[in-house]
């Protein structure tokens, strides 16, 4: 090898030596520190759902998996004050209540970094009473839940200026639940100051439905009721409630 072409090899090992070691020597600012915790707390609670959900599919028992998928909140649940203390006084959006509610008809979750939509009780597209069904057949995502409801939130200019409004996972619908299984709550089973108005009657049309089909009968969809922290699967043909959710704090 020629004199100039040992010279050029070293001299780029040298760069590529060079980089990695000083981006190596950074530090995590305190929102990404908080990024990491919340990521980290959703990847333990949705392993904890999953190990639930594989019981009940041995066993059946539906009061056994309601009271492991509660165990499971409440480990989550807890998680927020530890996010808190640790980034006092950093400024970072741990640095701060876990609920924010807009007053444009929406609440922010820092924990799960979801934005919900808080009912009403005054016959609007909001009520807290209106049923909708999953499907207009057997499974198909074609009920008014998407055709009617969705669809007016994510027609222009859009519900509180987002046109991407959804249904919940059963795993983000859970997050809402405010007490573990069997819950005793009045009037309902979730934060009454930033959620005060919530269908709760222990009817399957009080149920709130989410976006996940059961494995078992692709025909059946999760509910969560907020009468008692339980979640249930349903018929799709059903009618039910919704609270529509979307990703960004």
């Amino acid at each position: 090898m020629s004199t100039s072409k040992t010279w050029r090899l070293v001299a780029l090992v040298s760069v590529c030596w060079a980089v990695p070691f000083s981006v190596g020597t950074s530090h995590a600012t305190p929102e990404q520190d908080c990024h990491k915790g919340r990521y980290t707390a959703a990847a333990k609670f949705l392993a904890c759902e999953a190990k639930a959900t594989a019981g009940f599919q041995t066993t059946g028992d539906v009061a056994r998996y309601l009271m492991a998928t509660s165990k499971c909140r409440t480990k989550y649940d807890g998680v927020w004050s530890r996010l808190r203390s640790k980034a006092a006084g950093t400024g970072s959006t741990c640095d701060s209540p876990r609920l924010v509610v807009h007053g444009d008809g929406t609440v922010t979750d820092r924990q799960t970094a979801l934005q919900w939509e808080q009912k009403t009780d005054d016959g609007g597209l909001h009520d807290k009473d209106d049923d909708y069904t999953w499907s207009s057949g057997v499974e198909d995502a074609d009920g008014t839940v998407f055709t009617t409801f969705l669809a007016a939130l994510n027609t222009a200019p859009c519900f509180a200026g987002h046109c991407d409004w959804r249904l919940p996972t059963r795993t983000e619908m859970q997050t809402l639940f405010a007490a573990s299984f069997p819950c005793t709550m009045v009037p309902a089973c979730i934060d009454q100051t930033a959620f005060p108005i919530t269908a709760a009657v222990p009817t399957h049309n009080a149920g709130y439905w989410t976006a996940t089909t059961w494995a078992d009968d692709s025909s059946s969809a999760w509910k969560a009721f907020f009468d008692d922290g339980a979640v249930l699967a349903w018929a799709k043909s059903a009618g039910g409630r919704v609270r529509a959710v979307r990703g960004g704090l």
